[in-house]
């Protein structure tokens, strides 16, 4: 019998390359992995210290330390989730050593100013030894501790150098819209890397043999956090070609393409990049306030950037004029911008961080004024129906308590002044008797040195009224004069320490800057959200 070939017709499907995902992640159920908050104990000890006379040890860890307080020490601890913060000044003792016990929310990765991220855990304590023998600054500090936190502190030493070192950190700048189509590329590049992660994650990092399946948990959402966040650092630079910060919309229509385009990748990415749990007690201190700024910036629906990037949106922008004050509404406009646009499933978990801490971070920004439990109401009622995550719905819930308890309460303080109380008497003593207007910048900050120049005008015209401006940087005269100087910024120049910046952090608790207080002319502390709060003040 002859067999002949088969004229059927084959026709080839085209499809997409698979998306690796995370496999065996989590290893535990979110209920295991203690997201509750507690206290925490930091302590430093020095190690291979030369055998020297005691005297001769006494005075080397001395100077050590003094050389530590002298840059300044501070511990930064946020709350992704209600978008507060605690800033604490640490100072070392004469034997250069730290013994302080911190209250998280829940496990967390704490920025600490020269030391490093420092993974803590309530009820354990974390130990940072300070090898006085080492010949470099990375070998200056060696992390440890207790329970999960030592584990993971251990971990990452290992893990740090190998895989999410500076010199494999990836950064694309624009400045023109020409070079849009170069960072596509780039990004691609960078998506890239990540699925490759991704596949070597599965495989199994030889550096998380035999250790616990939730600090090798921690450890892995750390390494997805450290690639997200790049490319969202990325982004960022595209906002000064497309966007009018100071208008509605400038090239709205290219600048929207341009966000589902950039991040069209997460959404086969969901489930490990997004819907993740764990994002929560892995990541760092700026990862949710990152991805509140870029792809969840809808769900801002207070301040000047309300609406954003809805606003690009023509239609859905003009709904949101005609809902007013109506925030159930616009969170439903957010929504289906994420689900259509994006599409991303509106009630994954980092969405719902996000919303949860515009709607926190919107009533307790800044200093003092206002009804704040009363705001804080009124979001928790629209926010609720559409927190999904019983764990954030808990959160939210304990928040408003809290926020009951610190506003509604009538307060008794009789505490002592502190060190940071000291030092800003000391700076507004001399202008005593007039409007304060205070910032704190330094030359490093672009949006610093713009609001000055933007402020300038306004410096000048009131040169003859009770009102001082106040800007307050702890870098060197030498570093600032000379732009001062150029760009005619009048006011009062301070300049400060290292070590007295940080404990005026910790007195007014911010970390980013520029920040801005005002002082009326009583001496009392007031917020400053715009220009009209100064004027408020002076009476005009």
């Amino acid at each position: 019998m002859f067999l002949g070939t088969s004229c059927t017709k084959v026709e080839t499907i085209s499809r997409e390359p698979m998306v690796p995902q995370m496999q065996n992640y989590p290893s535990a159920t979110i209920g295991e992995y203690r997201l509750r908050g507690g206290n925490v104990v930091l302590r430093s000890n020095p190690i291979n210290i030369p055998k020297e006379e005691e005297g001769e040890k006494k005075e080397a860890l001395k100077k050590m330390s003094q050389m530590f307080n002298s840059g300044g020490i501070t511990a930064y601890l946020r709350n992704y989730i209600t978008n507060t913060q605690s800033v604490r000044a640490l100072t070392f003792d004469e034997d250069c050593r730290l013994n302080i016990t911190f209250d998280i929310p829940y496990p967390m990765f704490v920025y600490v100013s020269q030391i490093g991220e420092i993974y803590m855990c309530p009820g354990d304590t974390a130990y940072v030894y300070i090898d006085v023998a080492a010949k470099s600054r990375e070998e200056l500090f060696k992390l440890d501790g207790t329970g999960l936190s030592g584990e993971v502190n251990r971990l990452m030493q290992k893990i740090t150098p190998k895989y999410l070192s500076r010199d494999q950190y990836s950064s694309f700048r624009i400045t023109t819209e020409d070079q849009i189509d170069s960072l596509m590329t780039w990004r691609d590049q960078q998506v890239a890397r990540l699925d490759s992660m991704v596949v070597k994650m599965n495989e199994g990092l030889p550096e998380l043999a035999g250790c616990s399946p939730l600090a090798s948990d921690i450890i892995r959402t750390k390494i997805l956090v450290w690639y997200q966040t790049m490319i969202m650092d990325s982004h960022m630079s595209v906002q000064n070609v497309f966007v009018d910060k100071n208008a509605c919309m400038l090239d709205g229509e290219k600048w929207r393409a341009f966000l589902c385009k950039y991040y069209g990748y997460l959404a086969p990415r969901e489930k490990h990049l997004l819907d993740n749990p764990l994002f929560l007690i892995g990541a760092n201190d700026t990862y949710f306030n990152r991805l509140a700024f870029s792809v969840f910036d809808s769900y801002t629906i207070g301040g000047r950037n309300e609406g954003y990037p809805l606003r690009f949106e023509p239609e859905t922008y003009a709904k949101l004029g005609e809902l007013s004050s109506t925030k159930g509404k616009k969170i439903e406009l957010a929504n289906k911008y994420v689900r259509e646009k994006l599409h991303i499933n509106p009630n994954c978990f980092s969405a719902q961080v996000c919303l949860m801490s515009d709607i926190f971070g919107s009533a307790v920004y800044g200093i003092g004024s206002g009804k704040k439990a009363d705001l804080i109401a009124d979001n928790v009622s629209y926010i609720m129906p559409y927190i999904t995550n019983p764990e954030l719905a808990r959160i939210a819930t304990l928040t408003y308590r809290d926020y009951v308890r610190n506003y509604e309460v009538p307060e008794i303080s009789n505490k002592p002044m502190t060190k940071g109380d000291s030092i800003f008497q000391r700076i507004i003593e001399p202008y005593k008797g007039n409007v304060l207007v205070v910032d704190f910048w330094e030359m490093s900050c672009g949006p610093c040195r713009g609001e000055m120049l933007e402020e300038r005008p306004e410096v000048n015209a009131l040169a003859d009224r009770p009102i001082k401006f106040l800007y307050i940087t702890d870098n060197t005269p030498d570093q600032c004069n000379k732009w001062l100087d150029e760009n005619e910024i009048k006011g009062e120049h301070i300049f400060i320490s290292r070590a007295e910046w940080s404990l005026l952090q910790e007195k007014f608790n911010f970390s980013g800057i520029p920040f801005h207080i005002l002082v009326d002319k009583l001496g009392r502390i007031h917020n400053y959200q715009s220009r009209q709060d100064y004027y408020n003040l002076l009476g005009d």
